[in-house]
Parts: C-alpha cells; structure tokens; sequence
C-alpha cells in the first residue's frame, strides 16, 4: 500500500513540476512566436494584396520576412521537446511557412490568372483561408496544451476540424486549394514534376468548368 502511494505521490509532484515548466518555460517562447506571427500576418496580407494588384513588394519586405522567421526558429528548437507531437508539426509547419521566400507579385499574377477557369482572386482568397486555419489551428492547440487535466488531450480532434492529417499537412477542398498551396504558401516546397502534374488537373478542371 505504501509503495503504490509513494508511487501516486512521484507521479502527482512530476506533473505539478511539467504544469510548472509549462507556464515559466514554454509560454512565454510560445508568445514571442506569436508576436512574430501577428506581425507576418500583416506582411502576408500586403503581400497578397499586392498580388492582386501587380505592385511591388518594398525592399525591406524580404528582410522582414527573414527577421521574422529567425525569432520563429530560435524561439521553437528551445520547445519542441516540452510540446506535443500535433503541436510540434503544426508548429514546424507554420515556421516553413514564414521561411517560404515571396515571389515577383506582378508575375504571380499573371501566371494565376494565364490559367483558364482560375484567376489571382480566388487563389488569393484560397491562401489567406488556408493560411488563417493554420493560425487559428495552432491556437487552439496551445489552450488544449496548456490546459491543466487528467483527461485525454483532444490534439487529433482538433487537427480534424481544421482539415489537416495526422502530419499536419492540409488536405486541398478543391483545385484552387492545390493552386493556393503549389504556387504561393508551400511553393518553394513542390518541383517541376509537381507541377507539371497540377497544370495537367488545372486543364481538367477548366474544361469540366467549359462542359458545365
């Protein structure tokens, strides 16, 4: 009996002292990489508007950019190890996002919109949706984690109502989600052969779009 209550005893004063760590070590890296978020929020919706519009990026743009994805790196690799498998990913997920060089607005734009049945808008409409899910998705990921129970996390759960599987990878609803995430939020992360394979389903698609 003694044995079995020391034992609850280690296993209550362990989970006191992670609950503790939580709070005082990983909550406040945590809010800097939100800091960094919110501000590339902002950069990312210019970005996307000047997109649409065929402007210029400034030219301190990519250095923000690059700023901005330094404090994201420091701040994760010194929590990764505390954090759960889920958030983990999405977390890595959002930092490949932030690391993802933005390309000439002007010709991204015309690339969009050379494609028939697609146009910049729509796509531009696509990643900001997307883009807003993974924001929203990490959220909610850290109120579950810093949640003090003893019940189940519900990561995975979560994970599914945003539309991501299990390696936190965003699932396409539709064609313009395949063009949102191949040629502006992962496109540094698709090769020619991806490629190729997406215009050949974007020409299925404008002839279906035709036939209809």
């Amino acid at each position: 009996m003694k044995s079995k209550i020391d034992s609850e005893n280690r296993l209550h004063t362990s989970q006191i002292e992670y609950e503790s760590y939580k709070r005082e070590r990983v909550l406040p890296k945590l809010e800097n990489i939100n800091v960094a978020l919110i501000e590339h929020q902002m950069y990312f919706s210019s970005y996307l508007h000047v997109i649409l519009n065929r402007g210029r990026l400034h030219d301190d743009d990519e250095a923000e950019r690059l700023n901005l994805d330094g404090l994201i790196l420091e701040n994760k690799n010194k929590i990764l190890f505390y954090l759960p498998r889920e958030l983990r990913l999405l977390l890595n997920k959002l930092r490949v996002i932030v690391s993802v060089s933005w390309k000439d607005p002007a010709l991204l734009n015309s690339t969009l919109n050379s494609y028939d049945g697609v146009n910049a808008k729509e796509v531009c409409e696509s990643v900001q949706k997307i883009y807003i899910d993974y924001i929203e998705c990490f959220y909610e990921l850290i109120e579950e984690y810093m949640k003090i129970s003893t019940e189940e996390k519900k990561y995975h759960d979560i994970l599914i109502r945003y539309n991501f599987d299990e390696s936190v990878n965003y699932k396409p609803n539709n064609i313009i989600d395949k063009i949102a995430i191949a040629y502006i939020l992962f496109h540094e992360y698709h090769g020619s052969e991806d490629f190729s394979k997406l215009e050949v389903e974007i020409q299925e698609y404008a002839n279906m779009s035709e036939n209809n």
